[in-house]
């Protein structure tokens, strides 16, 4: 009898959840016809239609509150419903739901899917859907960063654009220029270094980049204090968060234009300590140490290179230094 009742009561909560996803799904699919088919000039009709249909689909999130695509759905018919409410308080409230449930999509659903990503692209940029958006996790952060700005969720936005910039790093030690144009986007909106310097993640990779695109907008100062804070975190960095001899060798010549000298010579040794076969910036090195008036330390450098299986240009370079040394 117990068996029996077992039964009956799983079968019972099998139906439930069945007719739950069918009508979730029922009012997802009237949905998207809807929002596939409806025109800027709407025909008659269309306001009272878009309620009708959000009504549907907030219901139908109620039963299935883990579907992303009923977030989406519900944030794109909130976004078109804003241009037919007359009171301005309405529009507010309603701007207020799309928004919520944008975000609630995007959450809920991983960052590559579609429908996640679109709600976060309306909300950031108007009603239609980039059907030829880049579906990345950068984009797809930075877009969501823009929607938190646009609520007046500055910290919330930032956290968000320190994410997308830590997903952009691991791609290319020499700054990626999208990733570059959202820091220089961030300095736009705020003014200041001092307010955007919590978006910078804190590794070697991030630092890197904050500092080269705030180089490029005219903040020496404020390049270099990102550049020193990328040497800082060289110990630990590794190729995924772009350390590489060229970032290595690019992070040392900033240093160093900046009058971080100091700072320079302590990661030059740092980085070869880690990566004692990286001959080119070993010869940077050799070079700094010439220029820094270190002769002697500068011909080890250098001994240490040609003594290594080097390409001929590098051999090549290293005994012209050497030679110039020798001279003085």
């Amino acid at each position: 009898a117990v068996a029996a009742v077992v039964l009956l009561a799983g079968a019972a909560a099998t139906a439930f959840f069945l007719a739950a996803f069918l009508r979730a799904d029922g009012a997802g699919r009237k949905a998207r016809v809807f929002l596939a088919n409806v025109q800027t000039a709407a025909p008659r009709g269309t306001a009272a239609r878009i309620k009708s249909l959000t009504e549907e689909i907030l219901r139908a999130r109620r039963l299935a509150p883990y579907d992303a695509r009923l977030a989406y759905q519900a944030s794109r018919l909130s976004a078109l419903r804003v241009r037919y409410e007359d009171s301005p308080g309405d529009a507010a409230r309603v701007k207020s739901e799309r928004f919520k449930n944008a975000v609630a999509a995007a959450r809920l659903a991983p960052s590559y899917t579609f429908y996640a990503m679109t709600a976060v692209t309306m909300g950031a940029k108007g009603l239609g859907v980039l059907e030829g958006w880049e579906m990345s996790a950068f984009a797809y952060k930075r877009a969501l960063a823009e929607l938190f700005f646009q609520a007046g969720r500055d910290d919330d936005g930032l956290s968000e654009m320190r994410e997308a910039v830590a997903l952009e790093v691991p791609t290319s030690a020499l700054a990626p220029e999208r990733a570059m144009k959202a820091v220089e986007d961030l300095l736009s909106r705020f003014g200041t270094y001092e307010r955007i310097a919590s978006a910078a993640p804190d590794s070697f990779g991030g630092h890197m980049l904050f500092g080269k695109s705030l180089a490029g907008a005219g903040l020496g100062s404020a390049a270099g204090e990102e550049f020193v804070d990328a040497a800082a975190l060289a110990g630990d960095a590794g190729r995924a968060d772009g350390f590489d001899q060229l970032a290595a060798s690019q992070l040392a010549e900033r240093l160093v234009s900046c009058g971080k000298r100091d700072e320079a010579g302590k990661f030059y040794a740092t980085a070869l300590r880690r990566r004692p076969r990286w001959q080119a910036l070993r010869l940077s090195y050799a070079g700094f140490l010439a220029h820094s008036g270190l002769s002697d330390s500068a011909r080890a450098e250098i001994d240490t290179l040609l003594s290594a299986d080097v390409p001929k240009w590098l051999s090549d370079r290293a005994l012209a230094l050497r030679e110039s040394l020798g001279r003085k």
